[in-house]
């Protein structure tokens, strides 16, 4: 018989055994990890993921900081994380509807963001569309 594919109990990828079964330190990673992602894209609450997971998803995007008191206009957040090139860039996104904050869809040009808009405290989630995510950290 002829068959291209790694029979049962042979070495899988990089000569590896896996037992099928993955340890629950990487079961409960993979799961955080699946929740952040599910929530950086509107599919599931960012206010479910702790500080670090929080951190470590948002760690490959477009970040802008502020100081602490400040009070940047959506506008410029979105400029800023570098989801749009410019203000015009920005307010087109938001009158088309593809703007959010925190995964709540942001409608008004002049939106400021508050205390309570900062999850945890100190990091709000910005994004164009449903794919182009950034962050706001207050410094």
């Amino acid at each position: 018989a002829c068959g291209g594919g790694i029979a049962s109990g042979d070495s899988g990828l990089f000569g590896r055994r896996s037992s099928g079964i993955p340890n629950q330190a990487q079961a409960d990673q993979t799961a955080a990890a699946e929740l952040a992602a599910q929530a950086l894209f509107g599919r599931a609450e960012l206010s479910g993921l702790d500080e670090g997971t929080l951190a470590a998803a948002l760690s490959e995007t477009g970040v802008a900081e502020f100081v602490a008191g400040s009070t940047p206009t959506i506008v410029e957040l979105l400029v800023q994380s570098g989801l749009t090139t410019g203000n015009k860039a920005a307010r087109r996104s938001i009158d088309e509807g593809g703007a959010y904050l925190n995964n709540v869809k942001v409608t008004d040009v002049d939106q400021v963001l508050g205390d309570a808009d900062y999850l945890r405290g100190r990091v709000a989630v910005v994004r164009r569309g449903r794919k182009t995510v950034g962050a706001v950290v207050r410094a």
